[in-house]
């Protein structure tokens, strides 16, 4: 099995989104900080003038974070391990097979049980179920393929199967 990487973003990153995001998050920071200096000037400031400084300053920082890749989340499956991004800042974390004690599937979402008694709870959300289900379908593969015990997708067969 080669790496599949697949997005949980409701977005996808291409080179000219990045660009947009870079941009537009240096314009945002640029009156922002405009602002605040014409804020410091004048003396004329109210609360509701700092927190659009502070809002426009934070979603400047935001918007740059996504242009470096920062906030990506994502899934990228490999023969021996699992990498797993799915929340924005926290950095990729690797799940190697011989960590993993059994997968559990629920609708639209995964636990993964380790070894050491932790678990790893992935909620997939419902914007694209298709991605969701291709999610679900790889972790499922990565799992009998590397002989990984499954709970929630064999009651289900061994129901359609009786009926």
């Amino acid at each position: 099995m080669e790496e599949k990487k697949i997005s949980l973003d409701i977005h996808e990153n291409t080179k000219v989104s990045r660009l947009f995001q870079l941009l537009f998050g240096i314009v945002c920071l640029v009156i922002a900080v405009m602002l605040l200096i014409n804020l410091i000037k004048t003396g004329n400031h109210s609360t509701t003038s700092i927190i659009v400084v502070a809002f426009l300053f934070l979603f400047g920082i935001w918007e740059l974070l996504a242009s470096a890749g920062i906030t990506v989340r994502y899934i990228a499956v490999t023969k021996e391990k699992i990498i797993l991004k799915d929340k924005y800042i926290v950095p990729a974390r690797d799940i190697a097979v011989g960590e993993i004690k059994e997968v559990e599937f629920k609708p639209l979402s995964f636990t993964i049980y380790l070894t050491d008694g932790t678990d790893v709870r992935v909620r997939l959300g419902n914007y694209y179920s298709d991605r969701s289900i291709e999610v679900l379908e790889t972790i499922e593969h990565f799992s009998r393929q590397n002989s990984i015990a499954v709970k929630g997708i064999d009651e289900k067969k061994k129901e359609d199967d009786e009926a």
